[in-house]
């Protein structure tokens, strides 16, 4: 019942960014966000293509139209999203190659960087677990793959960096 209640609140979330993506509708996406990422990570490992299409859109969304420290908020929950859902987070992408750019150059800093000294082996298993995930994409996908090229390249070349 709560797994349906976020995704009905994921698609209205996501039905209103598209007429308008004004400060009201960029703090309630992150609001969405922060009150239920556990159940948003649940979505993206084990929930239904149903549940996950509007949970991949709305985290696209919030890092489409962050500022400041919500990149870096949100960035683990892209990142499950490019391990758990592909299709949907590289076709979101796809249409947004700006904001792909961006989490490209962002990289380092959105998720690879552990800023309470505290997390750089979470951080290193969850570069490792994309890792492995875009290179089964690349081997299970025909078609346009630049777009997973690019982000294995660059998660290859990116070193976890821990500020304490």
């Amino acid at each position: 019942m709560k797994r349906i209640l976020i995704i009905i609140s994921a698609i209205m979330i996501f039905s209103s960014t598209c007429f308008a993506a004004d400060e009201n509708i960029i703090s309630t996406n992150f609001e969405w966000y922060l009150k239920n990422t556990e159940q948003i990570e649940s979505v993206l490992k084990n929930g239904s293509e149903f549940e996950a299409v509007p949970v991949v859109n709305t985290l696209c969304e919030i890092w489409k139209y962050r500022d400041g420290a919500i990149g870096s908020e949100v960035a683990p929950s892209i990142a499950l999203a490019f391990i758990h859902r592909p299709h949907l987070t590289f076709a979101w992408f796809q249409r947004e190659p700006v904001q792909f750019d961006a989490w490209i150059e962002g990289l380092p800093y959105a998720l690879l960087t552990d800023y309470t000294g505290k997390r750089s082996q979470e951080l290193f298993n969850l570069k490792m677990e994309l890792l492995k995930a875009l290179e089964k994409y690349l081997n299970e996908k025909n078609g346009d793959t630049r777009k997973a090229r690019e982000l294995l390249a660059k998660l290859e070349a990116t070193e976890i960096r821990s500020i304490k």
